[in-house]
């Protein structure tokens, strides 16, 4: 079975492809965006992934 898809996937991915940021080297940015986001919401790891249709 098929997980569903929201409606806006085909912008979701144009997105993606539009900024170029699938199969990027590790950002600063992101990894401090993470960070935050893990103290704010007290948990032990946050992630950022970049999902397409056959990659993460």
């Amino acid at each position: 079975m098929e997980a569903p898809r929201p409606s806006n996937e085909a912008q979701r991915l144009e997105a993606l492809r539009r900024y170029s940021v699938l199969d990027t080297l590790p950002e600063a940015a992101f990894d401090r965006i993470a960070q935050l986001a893990s103290e704010v919401f007290d948990m032990p790891l946050a992630v950022i992934n970049f999902v397409d249709e056959a990659r993460q």
